[in-house]
């Protein structure tokens, strides 16, 4: 399983990666307009011009979605490429204020919060998926 995309590499017709796309983007543009309480898969889909399935295809819930749309599929390693430990740990600590500083980021970090701390697999996924490879 690639982390928060466990559908992917289904039987079946290639995606059309624009709706990703069209969809992630849409996805941080309501939480800095709606906020997480009144953010929805449906409300999603319907600003981003697609139907509903072709989201619960792609993420299992409300909370993936939120999280691959501010943090991304996989981690960008390239920072870290040839780095030493405290360039490491610089490029963290300047990273992490990048990214909290964002408008969309802090309106989903209350939700994910309590939906990472009320679903195990979730919180698996974006451990394994953004500690192993730091980690390696």
């Amino acid at each position: 399983m690639t982390p928060m995309r466990l559908n992917r590499g289904m039987a079946g017709r290639p995606r059309d990666t624009s709706i990703d796309e069209r969809v992630l983007a849409v996805t941080r543009e309501l939480l800095v307009a709606v906020g997480w309480d009144e953010l929805s898969v449906r409300l999603v889909a319907t600003r981003a011009g697609v139907g509903r399935s072709s989201l619960n295809r792609r993420w299992s819930s409300k909370a993936e979605l939120v999280l691959h749309a501010i943090l991304g599929e996989t981690p960008d390693r390239s920072p870290f490429a040839g780095t030493d430990l405290t360039g490491w740990i610089e490029w963290v600590v300047r990273g992490s204020h990048l990214l909290f500083g964002r408008p969309d980021v802090a309106e989903a970090v209350p939700g994910l919060l309590l939906a990472l701390r009320e679903n195990d697999g979730l919180r698996k996924t974006l451990w394994d998926g953004f500690s192993g490879p730091a980690i390696e």
